[in-house]
């Protein structure tokens, strides 16, 4: 810096969030250590890895992973073009992924970021399920959401009070997967919630807020 150069810190090309304890309960984890990925740029280090939404980062280099800070704070230490190894954690077992560190390019970043106004939701055709009343996502909602196509459930109401609402889950949401299962109509939400989501006692929900993936996860209370 004093040289008037920039810092080059390492980047794999990814958006995280920490884990609570019902988060950990959906995934199978034992404790809430490691970071949460919830979206994969494409054509960054992480995709061309192997890296996918959903996956718990739990180790850098065979060091652990306490959260999604010291996570971003082991890849910066590490230098773009040099390799090293992640440990994830997927669908109730470890794997470690070799990866080769990029540089952040924060014109191509600034292309990723949220953008663009949320549609209003049709009340029409609605189905409440855990406090939330979810319909299928039409063409022109997907698109205005940057997909290619229609998929997932979108999020019309949530129930003032309940489980969903203290979650953070908001009208406009657009929910993609439940305990990391794709859902594309209400039936497949009801199953897996009455099935998985009761034995666990709690559903992870991967959303698409404003073009941006991330996870809300809500526990159930014996009633639902």
């Amino acid at each position: 810096m004093r040289e008037g150069k920039s810092v080059k810190r390492g980047w794999i090309g990814v958006t995280i969030q920490d884990i609570d304890e019902n988060t950990a309960k959906a995934l199978g984890m034992k404790d809430t250590k490691g970071a949460l990925v919830t979206s994969v740029l494409d054509g960054e280090p992480a995709a061309k890895a192997g890296v996918k939404t959903g996956d718990v980062i739990i180790a850098v280099s065979g060091e652990s992973v306490e959260d999604a800070n010291q996570l971003l704070r082991r890849i910066a230490a590490i230098k773009p073009g040099e390799s090293t190894e992640l440990t994830v954690f997927r669908k109730g077992s470890p794997l470690t992924i070799s990866i080769t560190l990029g540089q952040r390019d924060a014109k191509k970043l600034a292309q990723n970021m949220p953008g663009g106004d949320e549609e209003e939701a049709s009340p029409a055709g609605t189905t409440s399920v855990i406090g939330l009343s979810v319909r299928n996502v039409t063409d022109q909602e997907a698109k205005a959401l940057g997909m290619d196509r229609a998929k997932g459930l979108l999020v019309t109401d949530v129930e003032a009070g309940s489980e969903a609402e203290q979650a953070d889950v908001r009208p406009g949401d657009l929910v993609l997967e439940v305990n990391q299962r794709p859902v594309n109509s209400p039936e497949e939400f009801k199953k897996i919630v009455n099935d998985d989501g009761k034995k666990k006692g709690v559903v992870m929900l991967q959303i698409k807020r404003q073009r941006q993936s991330i996870f809300r996860t809500v526990p159930l209370s014996p009633s639902k």
